[in-house]
């Protein structure tokens, strides 16, 4: 079972379906025009409004969970004020969740400059989280990081821009796929080296390199572009434990890339209007009468300021099925 969460209008969702998962088994998402267009792309699923009132007892125990949880905080365009931002901070109702139904995979997905913010993140006192660490912790993926250990989970994560993908844009977005892990010692351990980077002077590079490097947190290299080409440049270093068998974070992200890649849209679809994006028509509006067999009896009705918002918010699935494949091979990998 798949719980979809910040589902938007779906776009993440397709991506997981074309990775090989099935539909998910509930929604979650606030705004009302999307909500719509979601009854319509997923009609058995359970439909939820608010992730703050979301209940592990809403749905079926979910093995996956998925969330691009809101960026305006994060983002270049906003005001950075980070986690601590009433959109962004919602961040801490999905992570609630998360420590309610324990499903075995969480995906998220967020604009890139989550890797930049650098705004200091005091995780809220709860039952759920445990002991909250001494200090703030450095940033929004550093909290991220923090509380994703503190719950149990090990992580891997990279960037993807739809260029990469073959797209004739950029749209560059972070992907984190993360997996629970069953060992205490070793997920306190990791709880303890995550917050221990928070407080200090060092820069912000050389506090993502040790983040990166934090024994249950693992890192990837970037799969960054300038343009439609997939550039080779490692953006940081993976340091494995010797002793933790562990899939390479870059082999895994690299090889979802290029799977994504060959099955990517823009191939044989015009380079106009919505095929740009990778959105196939009718993701982003309700469905009309007439394609249903109906007789035309009234014009149509754009809803273009809807659509536009609803596909700017939206995540390019092809690029949502790069971390449903880096997922499909942990399922192989840590459980064959």
């Amino acid at each position: 079972m798949i719980w979809s969460t910040f589902s938007g209008i779906g776009g993440l969702d397709l991506g997981l379906e074309m990775a090989g998962f099935p539909a998910p088994s509930l929604v979650c998402e606030w705004e009302p025009w999307n909500r719509a267009l979601l009854a319509q792309h997923y009609p058995n699923a359970i439909q939820h409004t608010d992730i703050k009132t979301l209940e592990a007892h809403h749905g079926p125990p979910p093995f996956l969970i998925s969330g691009g949880f809101p960026c305006q905080d994060i983002s270049c365009a906003g005001a950075r004020a980070g986690l601590a931002g009433e959109k962004s901070g919602l961040w801490w109702e999905l992570a609630r969740v998360i420590a309610a139904t324990r499903p075995q995979f969480v995906v998220l997905e967020n604009v890139a400059a989550i890797l930049s913010d650098s705004q200091p993140v005091v995780p809220p006192r709860a039952e759920w989280l445990g002991d909250t660490p001494a200090k703030p912790l450095f940033g929004a993926f550093g909290a991220v990081l923090w509380t994703l250990a503190a719950l149990g989970y090990d992580a891997t994560w990279d960037c993807v821009p739809a260029g990469s993908l073959g797209a004739p844009h950029r749209r560059d977005r972070w992907f984190l796929v993360a997996y629970a892990v069953r060992d205490e010692p070793q997920r306190h351990r990791a709880t303890r080296q995550v917050a221990s980077t928070a407080g200090s002077s060092e820069s912000e590079e050389a506090e993502r390199e040790r983040l990166s490097n934090c024994f249950g947190c693992s890192g990837s290299d970037m799969a960054y572009t300038r343009s439609s080409r997939l550039e080779g440049q490692n953006a940081y270093t993976q340091r494995g434990n010797a002793q933790r068998a562990q899939p390479a974070p870059s082999g895994i992200w690299r090889r979802a890339i290029h799977q994504a890649r060959a099955k990517s849209p823009w191939a044989y679809q015009p380079r106009v209007g919505r095929a740009p994006n990778g959105l196939p028509d009718g993701l982003d509006r309700p469905s009309q009468p007439w394609e249903q067999g109906q007789p035309r009896t009234k014009p149509h009705q754009a809803h273009w300021k809807q659509r536009l918002k609803g596909l700017g918010n939206a995540v390019v699935p092809v690029a949502g099925m790069v971390p449903g494949l880096v997922v499909r091979e942990l399922m192989a990998r840590l459980h064959p």
